[in-house]
């Protein structure tokens, strides 16, 4: 049996350790299926991951300015 997923099932699971995909997994093991990740979906996770990753890195940029200013300030 071919078992495909969707982009939501890898962006919950990134590592693919939760209790729900290590059964999956086990399924497919069991009875030798296939799992399927079509190319959009990978397209999908890594444009999603890529923009939590940017919005990460813009918080943490900011963040540092701040404790830049008030460090100069004399606040902190």
């Amino acid at each position: 049996m071919d078992i495909a997923i969707d982009t939501n099932i890898i962006i919950r699971d990134l590592w693919l350790r939760s209790q729900a995909t290590r059964l999956l997994l086990d399924y497919i093991y069991r009875t030798d299926s296939r799992l399927l990740v079509g190319e959009i979906v990978i397209k999908e996770a890594e444009a999603y991951f890529k923009r939590l990753i940017e919005q990460n890195l813009f918080s943490i940029e900011n963040r540092s300015t701040q404790c830049e200013q008030e460090f100069s300030s004399g606040i902190a």
